[in-house]
């Protein structure tokens, strides 16, 4: 879970979390439990599921099955000025995938999840 958060804030900041340290300073900052500092840019839900996720003690982290559900409840909320510019309202129970192995190309989802249609481009 900790890689995961690492990369979470990767994407979101658009920087390598650590630039500036050495491997070992980076093993001894890890372990003495200090972090890459979290952009205000990043929304306060994705912020709190990154610090859960590189919590000091492995067992106080969340599984992946509770990180997919929180970032599902993050997104359903999300507004266009929190993701750069995306519409993320949306409240749809249904989306159309853009990949195959999908009866019909369809899938259901949980009401209230945030949806979208994918379509590939040619």
């Amino acid at each position: 879970m900790y890689a995961f958060a690492i990369v979470l804030l990767e994407i979101l900041s658009g920087r390598p979390a650590y630039t500036t340290v050495t491997r070992d300073m980076l093993k001894r900052n890890v372990l003495a439990g200090r972090r890459p500092p979290i952009p205000a840019s990043v929304p306060d839900d994705v912020s709190h599921i990154i610090t859960q996720c590189w919590a000091q003690e492995p067992s106080e982290r969340p599984t992946f099955t509770q990180v997919v559900a929180l970032l599902t409840e993050c997104v359903g909320r999300c507004t266009r000025k929190d993701v750069g510019g995306l519409d993320c309202s949306v409240t749809a129970t249904e989306a159309v995938v853009g990949f195959g192995g999908v009866q019909g190309g369809r899938v259901q989802l949980p009401q209230g999840s945030m949806t979208r249609s994918y379509v590939p481009t040619s």
